[in-house]
């Protein structure tokens, strides 16, 4: 079974679905809403997205058996429920590294994530 990932504001409650995930360098913007885990080497260290997006596929593409221990690195971390969240507190999510990080995910692991709601 495949874990559905969404992303979210973080001061959107409505919309976090299942296990949720701060993906942020610090979550001290976000304290006062309570997320299940913060994962900050998912954050974007103020880099553009198109760096971001480049950053997340030289980790994967550097050789076979990497791929393999992202694989297995990802399962593990992310396959704690059938849903997670991915939070961030950037109001626009086209501008937010949060979709790029789930978009990367679905596309590199397809046999562990498919992408759900993205806001």
């Amino acid at each position: 079974m495949k874990t559905i990932i969404h992303t979210a504001r973080s001061k959107n409650l409505d919309d976090w679905k299942g296990y949720t995930i701060y993906v942020t360098r610090t979550p001290q913007r976000c304290l006062k809403y309570k997320a299940d885990a913060w994962y900050a080497d998912n954050a974007n260290y103020e880099n553009s997205l198109e760096e971001y997006r480049k950053h997340l596929i030289f980790q994967t593409g550097m050789c076979d058996s990497r791929q393999s221990a992202f694989a297995s690195i990802y399962k593990k971390r992310y396959k704690i429920a059938d849903e997670i969240t991915l939070l961030c507190f950037c109001e626009d999510v086209n501008k937010c590294h949060r979709k790029i990080l789930a978009e990367w995910l679905c596309e590199t692991y397809p046999e562990y994530f498919m992408k759900g709601s993205i806001k």
